[in-house]
Formats: structure tokens, sequence, C-alpha cells
């Protein structure tokens, strides 16, 4: 972690690059090939960047929305055009520690094989959470063994036993999209 003045962060917090909304400037510039950085990235984060891009290329105004939506559902970080046009400052998210998945909230409450958290967001048992201790720089995933939804709280099961409050937790990714590439992979094969 760093220290300047009265800020504090944590290294290595880049966002990743996307310039989906730049592709007529890509493809007018005469640049012929893209490399997607896939190393060090989930599943769900190379379909859904190569179908962005694929479907972005093929000049169908139809699949422009689809392409558009499919970088903010990848469960990876935030995403930023690194001075591609312009300058920008917004670059870094140095506040979260290990951040990689969709914000889900913060652990509200422990119990013995069970957190609890407050969101808006969906949640299904089988979807894979990235718990993080930023206090010790630790990150833990699990699957999403059973859910119980209280008042606005999810009381998420999993098997882990080293969880605190005021942790945060991120969504990596969900069952559905994952037995979609299970099966995508297998047909590949």
């Amino acid at each position: 972690m760093w220290t300047i003045q009265d800020k504090k962060g944590f290294y290595f917090s880049p966002k990743d690059l996307s310039l989906y909304t730049y592709i007529n400037e890509l493809k007018t510039s005469g640049i012929s090939s893209l490399k997607i950085e896939g190393r060090m990235k989930s599943p769900h984060y190379v379909y859904n960047t190569v179908k962005s891009y694929k479907l972005l290329l093929s000049n169908n105004d139809a699949a422009f929305k689809e392409a558009c939506c499919l970088p903010e559902n990848d469960f990876a970080r935030e995403k930023a055009t690194f001075n591609f046009i312009k300058k920008s400052d917004d670059i870094f998210t140095p506040k979260l520690s290990k951040q990689t998945g969709i914000y889900f909230g913060k652990i509200t409450k422990v119990h013995k094989l069970s957190f609890m958290l407050k969101s808006s967001l969906n949640l299904n048992i089988g979807d894979t959470l990235k718990i993080v201790d930023s206090a010790k720089d630790t990150s833990y995933t699990t699957k999403v063994l059973n859910i119980t939804i209280k008042n606005d709280s999810y009381e998420i099961e999993t098997n882990l036993t080293s969880l605190k409050v005021n942790m945060d937790v991120f969504k990596i990714s969900n069952s559905y999209t994952e037995k979609n590439l299970k099966m995508f992979t297998i047909k590949q094969q």
C-alpha cells in the first residue's frame, strides 16, 4: 500500500483498457488486427471481450447494442480508455485491493459458515464471489452454496471460515455463464 500526504492506495490497481466506443476510429486508422489481453483473465472476460469486438467489427447496427453491454458484464475491473483520444486521469482504482469483478457489497454480519450483505444485484446458487480483506491485502474465492434473502439483505452460505465484517465482496462469475462456457468448450473439442 502506498501513502502520499493524506491519500492511501494499493499498487497495481489499473482499470481494464476498453476501446469499444472508439471502434470506428480504430477501423478508419488502418488497424488490421487487435490484441485482446486474456492472460490472467477469467473465461468470462475473454469470451465477452472477444465477442464484443467481433460484433462491433461486423458492421451490424443491431449487434452494436449487445456488443457495448458485454464488457460491462465480464466480471473484470472497471474500464478506461487510457488516454486513447484525450488525457484521462481516471485509469486507476487505488482504493480497491485486488479489484476484479463486479462490486457486490460489504459484509455486514458473519456467522459460522455464512455471511450477510446488502446488495441490489442478482445472486444465484453456484455464482462465484471474491471476498477481499484490504487490511491484509488478501482475497478468498468461494461458490455460493445457498442464499436466503432477509429484508433487504442476502445471507450467503459458503465454506469459508475466515471472513470478517466490512470485507468487500465482488461477483466474479455467474452459474449461468459458466454453464454456457462449459458447453462452448465441449463443442470446440
